[in-house]
């Protein structure tokens, strides 16, 4: 078996992703590893099997894509995040992330452990495998897989420590996703229009449907509602949100009210659409001009397993799922106008895809003066600037540089397995060596530094800063969002999710997570150059 193994490398890497895969599915306390466990399952196989070591191309072709893959998810966020004013948190997100790495450099040096074991350490436990590979790339064979093996004994505390922070954090947010409903109001009075109807919560309700009357006759007696479209006493009202916003905008209304099914279509209907066509991708809902061209309108966006009410300002993306309401006679031209094919939300375009690897391969390339050291981004962080910009752009002429999310999810898992059971594989004698010496606590201990500061000063000093994100309104949730961010740690994220209600966790960790993902890679790598 051990031969088969050395000569056999694809049965390799099918073999440790299989394990890695199996080993993740285990919860702890109601935490699994996930795909990180993939590293472990090559530990475990090339401690057995020394001569399984998986050639270098894995290694860097998995890095690649996930890391560009990443850039390109996180590029759209980013820039609706420094737009929105969160730059005051970003800013705070790099500067702590500097005073943590000051910190490991400090204490390895006190310690005595080289730049490879203290480097591993610090990606290990901010659970950054971008940063890993970097460091990897950067000393070659034997120090990385000194990298590799105290990544692998951090990585677990990094991931217990952020998880339990972002547990405390995300206490007093409210319990579980809000719903959005939807309620027929009878109007008891003229409010004049829709925009005063709305009010101050016009970004939490939105009106789907004015029937000019308490029972439609004609099909322009049912119309979608714009900002401006007149209200009168004895109409009916569609209103769709927050149930909480929804009661008090209906309240002012005043009248009868019912929950709404839309079970009446005869005069506009409703639908779900897949955003698929070219010329609609990258541009804002308020762009298109559904109300004044099409008397129709968006009112909810899904994008992967989230959803919100849909805003003139949201940047529509490939592959994002609208709610689209329109006169029962055009609603199928309006869903072409959009795509709707769902077979292109699976695919991605191989053409910009390749470039946008090459460009950042070749921006990995280019020195980066730090201080004094002068760093390359590399293989990982190249990509994954690259795939920043290019995701923040969306578009360049004809060139679409956006992957649908099902793909990109797809990509990044596949290229991070690659990556895992590739520098698993190559580390496994040195893990073993490691289990037993005198290092073992050093490098623990620089574990425990390298996720103790960034967690306790975002708990403590950015709770400060969440004033600046507009858009937040659950401070504990987002709060959670930014300790999950900074830790780039999707276990996290989703434990702050599956307790806070609304958006507020995703929008925290979108806020910090490419900086977070930039300056670590970054910082990795000024670490091993230093001691």
């Amino acid at each position: 078996m051990a031969t088969l193994l050395a000569d056999e490398p694809v049965l390799t890497l099918f073999l440790v992703a299989a394990l890695g895969s199996l080993l993740g599915r285990v919860r702890v306390r109601g935490v699994a590893l996930g795909v990180a466990a993939v590293v472990f399952a090559g530990l475990a196989v090339s401690a057995l099997v020394p001569a399984a070591a998986l050639p270098e191309i894995v290694v860097v072709l998995g890095l690649s894509i996930f890391v560009y893959a990443v850039g390109l998810a996180s590029g759209p966020s980013l820039r609706h995040v420094l737009r929105g004013g969160g730059g005051r948190v970003v800013a705070g997100a790099a500067a702590v992330l500097v005073v943590t790495a000051a910190a490991v450099v400090g204490l390895a040096a006190l310690l005595g452990v080289d730049g490879a074991g203290a480097a591993g350490a610090f990606a290990g436990a901010l659970t950054n495998t971008p940063t890993l590979a970097t460091v990897v790339d950067r000393l070659g064979a034997a120090g990385g897989d000194a990298a590799v093996v105290a990544f692998s004994i951090t990585y677990p505390l990094g991931m217990a420590v952020t998880l339990l922070a972002t547990a405390r954090a995300v206490r007093g947010a409210g319990g579980g996703a809000e719903e959005l409903t939807r309620v027929t109001v009878t109007l008891a009075r003229d409010v004049g229009d829709v925009a005063t109807l709305l009010g101050d919560q016009r970004s939490r309700v939105t009106v789907v449907r004015v029937r000019r009357g308490p029972a439609a006759v004609a099909p322009e007696d049912d119309v979608v509602a714009t900002p401006d479209t007149e209200l009168r006493e004895g109409w009916t009202v569609t209103l769709l949100g927050a149930p909480a916003a929804v009661d008090e905008v209906a309240s002012r209304a005043g009248g009868a009210r019912r929950a709404d099914a839309f079970e009446d279509r005869r005069n506009l209907d409703f639908r779900r659409v897949w955003v698929t066509e070219r010329g609609v991708v990258g541009r804002t809902i308020g762009d298109l001009r559904l109300p004044a061209r099409r008397e129709a309108t968006i009112t909810r966006v899904a994008r992967g397993d989230v959803e919100w009410l849909a805003a003139d300002d949201d940047v529509l993306q490939l592959g994002d799922r609208v709610t689209l309401v329109a006169p029962t006679d055009r609603l199928e031209a309006v869903a072409d106008e959009l795509g709707d094919e769902v077979r292109r939300t699976s695919e991605f375009d191989v053409l910009t895809f390749g470039l946008g690897v090459v460009l950042g391969i070749l921006l990995g390339t280019v020195p980066v003066p730090l201080g004094p050291v002068t760093l390359q981004l590399g293989f990982a962080g190249g990509p994954l600037v690259a795939g920043l910009v290019l995701g923040a752009l969306v578009r360049t002429g004809p060139l679409l540089w956006q992957v649908p999310q099902s793909a990109s999810v797809t990509l990044r898992q596949l290229g991070l397995v690659l990556f895992l059971a590739g520098v698993g594989t190559r580390a496994g004698p040195a893990f073993v060596d490691a289990l037993g010496s005198p290092l073992l606590l050093q490098v623990l201990a620089l574990g425990a530094t390298a996720i103790a500061v960034p967690v306790v000063a975002t708990m403590v000093w950015q709770r400060r800063a969440l004033d600046s994100l507009g858009r937040v309104t659950d401070g504990p949730s987002a709060l959670a969002g930014l300790v999950a961010g900074i830790t780039s740690q999707p276990a996290a994220l989703a434990l702050a999710e599956d307790r806070a209600a609304g958006q507020d966790a995703l929008l925290g960790y979108a806020t910090v997570f490419p900086v977070a993902m930039v300056g670590k890679i970054l910082l990795g790598q000024a670490i091993a150059a230093l001691l």
